[in-house]
């Protein structure tokens, strides 16, 4: 063999180092994208319909692995249940996935639940799941009442609740409502004392809409 012919054996090319590298990096990034698309998680789902106020155990719970990819941290996964539950605070459907947005630590539940009778008509946004001011006119005898004034702030809708045979646009309706407990005493004075109640949205959960 000549000088040159081994020198010529011996010569690198290192456009064929890169073109081995690209080639490794591209079976790299389509392996890395089927991984991803692939991934599943364990999430939670309600294993049947929750409502406001509803304490979340693993009792109404079931666990479904599925794909969500970028939008993981908006529910709920499985194992991250607190051992004294958690607070639904918006409607959840049966069989729905459990949006973190929709609960809330058992240990900061400190409400009640009360059922008042609201006079008049209802507004359209009172629904299961809006978040109401209640108001109350107090009694000052016959059928007649003084000045109203906020008696809860922040209250939530749990249902309207519908009796039997009730006409629309009905005087009075019962409303199930979730108060915070240190208000209780005086929601309930207010309901013995026959003062006139009335309820004032301020906002209207995600979800609550039939």
């Amino acid at each position: 063999m000549s000088r040159s012919t081994a020198r010529r054996a011996s010569a690198f090319d290192p456009r064929l180092l890169l073109g081995i590298g690209l080639v490794l990096a591209s079976i790299a990034g389509v392996v890395g994208i089927v991984t991803a698309a692939d991934r599943t998680v364990d999430v939670y789902v309600a294993a049947r319909a929750l409502s406001p106020g509803d304490t979340i155990t693993d009792d109404v719970l079931a666990v479904r692995s599925v794909h969500l990819g970028a939008v993981e941290e908006h529910y709920l996964l499985a194992g991250s249940l607190p051992d004294d539950g958690m607070i639904a605070t918006r409607p959840v459907a049966a069989g729905e996935l459990l949006p973190a947005a929709s609960t809330d630590d058992a240990s900061a539940e400190d409400g009640a639940v009360v059922v008042a009778t609201i006079a008049g008509a209802l507004p359209g946004a009172i629904e299961a799941g809006a978040v109401v001011d209640l108001w109350a006119a107090p009694s000052t005898g016959a059928r007649e009442f003084g000045p109203p004034a906020m008696l809860v702030g922040g209250a939530t809708v749990l249902q309207v609740i519908e009796e039997e045979g009730m006409v629309a646009g009905a005087a009075a309706r019962d409303v199930e409502l979730l108060v915070p407990r240190d208000e209780l005493a005086a929601v309930l004075a207010a309901l013995g004392a026959g003062d006139a109640l009335s309820l004032v949205p301020l906002a209207v959960t995600a979800g609550s809409s039939r």
